[in-house]
């Protein structure tokens, strides 16, 4: 193997999979989307600079430039991710409205027939985590390894973080949707299914949507790398 610096090599590939930088992702996504570092700052609401910090830290990850900061245009790796990622940021910003819609709705018809529907002053504050510039994709990054290792102490072990920070992004998610998305009794019990049809359904989606990312980031990692790491590990 060539002797090339740390920081010229993408990060190591092997068999398991690297966690994707879902910040990094998300500046990426503004600057791609409104066609530059100033304009993504300002919808987003951030200094500049954090942004750009982000985005190096997103093209160090995959080992090759996304953004020609002269041309203020998409390389052609920008391109392919720029490509699934808008469609899949739209898709979970999508579904989690959707939960929400759907929660309220039941909490209006509950509302008409005078029984208590379980609202509070913090629902109206969640409901700006939904906002594209706020999309929790930690939150939804907590859930999906609650669910696939079957618990919150589990969870926390395979991601390598403390569990308490983990299950409050849960409940972070939970309050922006405004319904309970794990049953939190059968995950202590190590119970199968033991998320809410909310929660099954918002899995599904997040699942789906991580796994495409994961796979173009990759992809577009492993070409960069070149034969000598597509052929190793």
């Amino acid at each position: 193997m060539s002797q090339r610096s740390r920081l010229d090599l993408p990060a190591r590939i092997t068999r398991d999979r690297c966690p994707l930088p879902l910040n990094a992702l998300r500046a990426f996504e503004a600057v791609a989307r409104h066609g530059g570092a100033h304009a993504a700052a300002r919808a987003l609401q951030k200094s500049q600079s954090p942004l750009t910090r982000h985005v190096l830290t997103l093209e160090r990850f995959i080992g090759t430039p996304l953004y020609e900061r002269w041309q203020r245009s998409l390389t052609p790796e920008g391109e392919e991710l720029f490509r699934v990622l808008a469609p899949c940021f739209d898709r979970l910003q999508q579904s989690l409205k959707r939960l929400r819609k759907e929660r309220f709705s039941l909490a209006g018809a509950k509302s008409i027939r005078g029984e208590p529907t379980g609202r509070s002053s913090a629902d109206a504050q969640a409901r700006i985590t939904l906002e594209r510039r706020l999309l929790p994709l930690n939150a939804l990054r907590a859930l999906e390894a609650v669910a696939q290792h079957g618990g919150f102490h589990a969870a926390a072990r395979a991601l390598g973080v403390p569990q308490s920070p983990l299950s409050y992004q849960v409940r972070v998610l939970e309050r922006a949707i405004g319904s309970p998305l794990c049953q939190r009794a059968q995950l202590l019990l190590r119970r199968e299914h033991a998320l809410t049809p909310a929660g099954e359904e918002l899995f599904t989606v997040v699942t789906d949507c991580f796994e495409k990312l994961q796979e173009t980031v990759e992809g577009i990692r492993l070409r960069r790398a070149g034969p000598e790491h597509t052929n190793g590990a």
